[in-house]
C-alpha cells in the first residue's frame, strides 16, 4: 500500500440544520405550522413496527444518490452523499429512506429527543406555575397591599404578555400599588432569558404601566386582540412599587395569592419545534437533569443502547451555546508506527487554551474508545485569538482500513461529553 493510500483528510465544519417548506402547484396552502391543531397520537393496536432503526459502521457514500420511497416525486430526488433521511407513517410504513443506518451529528434535530423526553416526563398537558405570593395585607379601601409580592415558577415561555396578566391579576385582588419589593426566585426566567438580574427588573418594569416599555404594551395589547378579549371592558393593568426588584429564596412563612398557568406543554415543545428555539429547549432539558438525563429517557423508552445515541446538549449547540470549532486536520503515515500530523483549527474561545484530541473508531458519536489514550496525542495549543495550529508526528500506526473519526475536546476534556467538535475522516 503507498503511502498516499494510507492518507486520511478532513475538513471541520459547523453543521447547519435548514427546514424547506413545499407547497405543490395549484394546492391550498395550509395553515402555517405553528398554527396548526396538536393532534395527540396513541401507539397504534397490533404488532408495532420498528421506528428505531440501529446504527451500524457502514460508510455513506460520497456521491448523490436515489432513496427509497414509495412516492416517485421523492424517488426520483437526486440527494447528497453523507446523508441520512428515515420519514415513517405511525403504523410504521416507510416514506422515504436513505442511510437510516448510518451515524451522524445531529445538530438541531436533537431538540426531536428533547421533546420526545420532555412530553414522555410531564405529559402534553401540563402546565408550568408561576406563584405569586406576598408576607403583607391588603387594604381594600386604598388598593394597597403593605409588604412584599414574591413570583417564583419554571415558565420557560413567561413574557411580556405574562407580566401584565400578573398585574391584570393582582388588580382583580384589589391591589393597585405595593408598599415593599418585588422579589423573584434564582430560577425565574422572561423573555427567554435566564439571567435573574434582567429577568425581575423586566417584571418590576413590566407591572408597572409607568415604566412598562413598547414593547411589553405592544405584547400585552397582541394578547388582548389575539385571545378575543379586545373590546371585552379592560382597563389598563397596573401595579407600583415603592421598593425595588431584588432575586431571593422564598421564606417559609407567605401567603399564596394566586397562580398563574402557562400554555401546555404540546404548546412550548411545538413552538421549541416550529422556531428551533435553544433556549427553550436548554431549558426543558435542565429539568430532566440536563443531555445525560434527556439521552437516558430516549435510551430507555426507545431501546437504543448509549453508544447508539448520546447528545452533549439539550438543543445541538456547543457545551457553552456558541459555534463548535472548524478548520482541518491531516494525518499520514511515516513509516516505522510513526504518524505525521497536521490541525488546524479556528474555535469560539476568547483565552488561549490547551485542547485534547484524538483519534476514534467508527463514525463521529459511536461512543467508541480512542485507539490509544487521550494524554498521548500532542495537545492544540490555542492563542487568545481563538486559533490552533499543530504541526508534528507521534507514535501511532495509521489504521489502513476501516472508518475512523477526530474528536477535538474543550479545554482539559477527555470524555465524550467534552467534545468541541467531531469530524468524519475519510482518505
Amino acid at each position: 500500500m503507498t503511502r498516499n493510500s494510507r492518507f486520511w483528510t478532513v475538513w471541520l465544519s459547523v453543521a447547519l440544520c435548514a427546514f424547506v417548506n413545499v407547497t405543490a402547484s395549484g394546492q391550498t396552502t395550509s395553515p402555517p405550522p405553528f398554527l396548526q391543531d396538536i393532534q395527540v397520537q396513541t401507539a397504534p393496536s397490533g404488532p408495532s413496527a420498528d421506528l428505531v432503526k440501529s446504527t451500524s459502521s457502514v460508510s455513506p457514500v460520497s456521491t448523490a444518490i436515489h432513496a427509497n420511497s414509495s412516492i416517485q416525486a421523492l424517488a426520483d430526488i437526486d440527494i447528497p452523499g453523507y446523508t441520512g433521511i428515515l420519514v415513517q407513517k405511525l403504523d410504521g410504513t416507510t416514506v422515504v429512506e436513505l442511510g437510516s443506518n448510518l451515524t451522524f451529528n445531529p445538530a438541531s434535530n436533537v431538540k426531536i429527543a428533547t421533546a420526545y423526553a420532555v412530553l414522555k416526563t410531564f405529559g402534553p398537558d401540563y402546565r408550568f406555575p408561576t406563584n405569586v405570593w406576598t408576607d403583607g395585607t391588603i387594604d381594600q379601601t386604598t388598593g394597597t397591599l403593605t409588604g412584599n409580592v414574591y413570583v417564583s415558577g419554571r415558565d420557560p415561555i413567561f413574557s411580556y404578555e405574562h407580566a401584565v396578566a400578573l398585574a391584570n391579576e393582582l388588580n382583580h385582588l384589589g391591589i393597585r400599588s405595593v408598599e415593599g419589593d418585588l422579589i423573584v426566585t434564582n430560577d425565574f426566567a422572561m423573555n427567554y432569558s435566564s439571567a435573574t438580574s434582567r429577568t425581575s427588573q423586566f417584571l418590576f418594569a413590566s407591572l408597572d404601566s409607568s415604566k412598562r416599555s413598547a414593547a411589553a404594551t405592544r405584547a400585552w395589547l397582541n394578547f388582548i386582540n389575539n385571545s378575543g378579549r379586545a373590546n371585552k371592558g379592560y382597563s389598563i393593568p397596573s401595579v407600583t412599587f415603592t421598593g425595588a426588584a431584588y432575586v431571593q429564596p422564598l421564606p417559609s412563612s407567605l401567603k399564596l395569592l394566586f397562580t398563574h398557568q402557562s400554555a401546555p406543554m404540546r404548546d412550548i415543545v411545538k413552538a421549541t419545534l416550529c422556531y428551533s428555539n435553544n433556549f427553550l429547549a436548554e431549558r426543558l432539558g435542565d429539568m430532566l437533569g440536563g443531555p445525560w438525563a434527556v439521552a437516558r429517557v430516549v435510551q430507555i423508552n426507545v431501546g437504543v443502547q448509549p453508544s447508539e445515541f448520546n447528545i452533549q446538549t439539550s438543543s445541538g449547540l456547543g457545551p457553552t451555546g456558541q459555534n463548535k470549532a472548524f478548520g482541518t486536520v491531516k494525518l499520514s503515515s511515516k513509516g516505522a508506527n510513526r504518524t505525521a500530523i497536521s490541525i488546524s483549527v479556528s474555535t469560539p474561545l476568547s483565552n488561549a487554551a490547551s485542547l485534547n484530541w484524538a483519534l476514534l473508531p467508527g463514525r463521529c458519536g459511536a461512543g467508541s474508545l480512542p485507539l490509544v489514550g487521550v494524554e498521548r496525542f500532542p495537545v492544540i495549543e490555542v492563542g487568545n485569538n481563538g486559533r490552533g495550529q499543530l504541526e508534528g508526528d507521534m507514535s501511532l500506526e495509521l489504521p489502513q482500513s476501516g472508518s475512523y473519526h477526530v474528536n477535538i475536546y474543550w479545554a482539559s476534556g477527555t470524555q465524550i461529553s467534552d467534545v468541541m467538535t467531531c469530524a468524519n475522516l475519510r482518505k
